[in-house]
């Protein structure tokens, strides 16, 4: 399979039906073209950009013979330089009803808008191949980690390279009774009297019925 790396806030590939009654097909011309580019914009029902669904271009005999991609913040996705051939493009995201196109031989630029409904099931297509090459080629580590006593209240302070989503901090080695925690740069935890305090970061994307998880090695903090 053809693996296309998501780009943030770019345009990406859109797909082209509206599956609510009565709402009709959005998309608009660009120029006259001998290698068309074809793109999608994927929205909600409420008409808000979807990011992170999953978009595969290709042919009736495969797919996703010209990629497979995901939708930026702006839910947009932009394959460029396509052949003229019949595209078949599937639409998806986790939590939606997937949808199918077939877009017949076109000579010029095209971005169709596309209404995803919520909980449904229809075609997939499946980008987990991609969202894992783009966890695991992102790092994320604790560069340093820095504790002080401010008045009572021990005060962690981390510098991180990556982007993570959440941390934990335990007085214990395997973290037991921790909880993760939405990521902040400075927190205060109480050290209760603790010689040594254990510190880990995770970055999980995806929602509540497909994720992934990325995790940083644990980091031993003294306490003075």
């Amino acid at each position: 399979m053809k693996l296309v790396r998501k780009v943030f806030g770019q345009p990406r590939r859109l797909p082209s039906l509206a599956l609510l009654t009565g709402l009709g097909i959005g998309f608009f011309a660009l120029s006259q073209a001998e290698a068309a580019n074809f793109g999608v914009r994927v929205m909600d029902e409420h008409g808000s950009p979807l990011q992170d669904a999953a978009v595969c271009v290709g042919t009736l005999g495969k797919h996703d013979q010209f990629g497979v991609y995901l939708t930026g913040d702006n839910g947009v996705v932009m394959v460029e330089d396509l052949p003229a051939v019949e595209l078949k493009v599937t639409i998806s995201r986790n939590g939606y009803e997937g949808i199918e196109l077939i877009e017949p031989v076109r000579n010029w630029n095209l971005i169709k808008g596309v209404k995803l409904l919520e909980d449904g099931l229809g075609p997939r297509c499946d980008a987990s191949a991609l969202v894992k090459e783009e966890m695991s080629n992102t790092s994320l580590a604790v560069r340093a980690l820095y504790g002080s006593d401010e008045g009572g209240r021990y005060v962690i302070e981390s510098d991180i390279e990556g982007a993570p989503s959440h941390y934990r901090v335990s007085k214990n080695a395997d973290f037991k009774d921790a909880r993760w925690l939405p990521y902040s740069r400075k927190f205060s935890y109480n050290a209760g009297g603790a010689e040594e305090l254990y510190y880990q970061v995770r970055r999980v994307a995806g929602n509540k019925t497909s994720w992934l998880e990325a995790r940083s090695a644990v980091v031993t903090l003294q306490v003075n």
